[in-house]
């Protein structure tokens, strides 16, 4: 064999390494915020919203749920009319959970989510939403 193909060998036979290195190194698991991803997927109900946490209006009637997606959506669905709406919007986590052009700090509490506006001024700031099953 000669030189020049020794090396092309060598050189394809690296980077085959290196690739595989890179792809089994980079999980789910090494995200920092997988943790809450995996917490938020599913279908969210607004309980209560407002301006402090202690002082929060609290949602006799709600109108629908928030389904939150592994392809990183949202889909709303209307109690009313029994149907999901035929928009989605987009989202995205890091330490603030980002949809659209809000970006929202997170806690999860059990089967509770509170959300607390962080980067716009809004007439209510404060929101909390318990899983639905």
């Amino acid at each position: 064999m000669s030189i020049m193909k020794k090396k092309t060998v060598l050189s394809f036979l690296l980077f085959t390494v290196f690739a595989l290195c890179v792809a089994v190194s980079c999980t789910d698991e090494d995200d920092p915020y997988y943790s809450s991803k995996r917490q938020l997927l599913g279908k969210w109900e607004l309980v209560a919203f407002g301006n402090s946490w202690n002082n929060m209006i609290v949602v006799q009637k709600p109108g629908g749920y928030y389904e939150y997606l592994s392809d990183n959506t949202i889909r709303h669905f209307s109690y009313e009319t029994q149907k999901y709406d035929s928009i989605k919007s987009a989202y995205y986590m890091d330490s603030l959970l980002h949809v659209g052009s809000i970006a929202y700090k997170y806690s999860f509490h059990e089967d509770k989510m509170d959300l607390l506006i962080t980067n716009v001024l809004a007439e209510f700031n404060n929101f909390r939403y318990k899983r639905v099953k």
